[in-house]
């Protein structure tokens, strides 16, 4: 049996991240920079080798990523940085849900813009579409990932929460544009 902290590819990509991926969202912890417990907890995970870290701007608002470049901020070249951008802004209110957003390439230059600073970092590994918009044509979206790629601000893009059927008619898009 392989040892789970051997490194993988990940799919087609230049990636090679442990089996084990060590998700942020901290559901039972502040979800903070300030949060003792998860920093120890994310540097333990460095110290044991695992080198992937899923996060979201959504995990606290922005709170998670800010956690997360803290406690990697002197080893960044030994992570694999998973994080995305939200498909509504942050709620006004507790308890109440954002307002929609809109995948245009400025919504998503900024949104990412503002990862990278919580971060600490100047690229993000991978950078995925938290879920559907709702409004946005995949053409539209594959060129505005596309040219945040072609920045060096993100490694490879993709989607999370998006069903099959969406993502089938992401990958078709792609396809038919020879992308």
């Amino acid at each position: 049996m392989p040892d789970t902290l051997d490194r993988v590819r990940l799919g087609k990509t230049d990636l090679h991240v442990t089996r084990h991926c060590r998700e942020a969202a901290f559901r039972h912890l502040g979800r903070h920079a300030e949060e003792p417990a998860a920093e120890l907890g994310l540097r333990h995970c460095l110290d044991i080798g695992i080198n992937f870290f899923d996060i979201a701007q959504a995990y606290g608002w922005g709170g998670s990523e800010a956690l997360l470049g803290k406690s990697i901020a002197d080893r960044r070249t030994d992570c694999v940085i998973c994080t995305k951008a939200p498909s509504s802004l942050p709620p006004k209110k507790k308890g109440d849900s954002g307002k929609r957003a809109v995948f245009t390439y400025e919504y998503l230059s900024d949104q990412l813009e503002n990862s990278l600073r919580r971060l600490q970092t100047d690229y993000i590994d991978l950078y995925l579409l938290h879920s559907p918009d709702g409004r946005s044509d995949w053409e539209e979206i594959r060129a505005s990932m596309d040219q945040l790629k072609v920045t060096g601000k993100i490694r490879y893009w993709g989607l999370s929460n998006h069903d099959a059927g969406m993502v089938e008619s992401c990958v078709r898009t792609a396809r038919r544009l020879g992308v």
